[in-house]
């Protein structure tokens, strides 16, 4: 990558941000494995997303029920199948973000 070419790295995470926060349905979501979610919220972390990261972390984790699952903390701490996104599922998703930033 070229050095010249963050600025518009920058702009089109942006961009992404704010279209995939809108993007609460939860089935796309669903249908990705951990590691897409993870390369596409790091990108958000990495660019100052931080909360659309964690919503997209949220509502991927309705998924992963199993404990071997890489969210399964984070869905452990929903407060219901229906949905909603307690403070618990939140502080998983935040701790899950610091991780991921850390690794890149």
């Amino acid at each position: 990558m070229r050095i010249e070419n963050i600025p518009a790295l920058v702009k089109a995470a942006d961009d992404m941000s704010e279209r995939l926060a809108r993007v609460d349905t939860g089935d796309l979501w669903n249908l990705m494995t951990c590691a897409e979610v993870d390369s596409i919220a790091a990108v958000l972390v990495l660019t100052g997303h931080d909360k659309t990261a964690a919503f997209l972390l949220c509502e991927h984790a309705v998924s992963d029920t199993e404990a071997l699952d890489s969210h399964a903390d984070i869905y452990a701490a929903r407060t219901d199948g229906m949905g909603t996104r307690s403070d618990e599922s939140r502080q998983a998703a935040a701790n899950y973000l610091k991780w991921l930033r850390e690794a890149y």
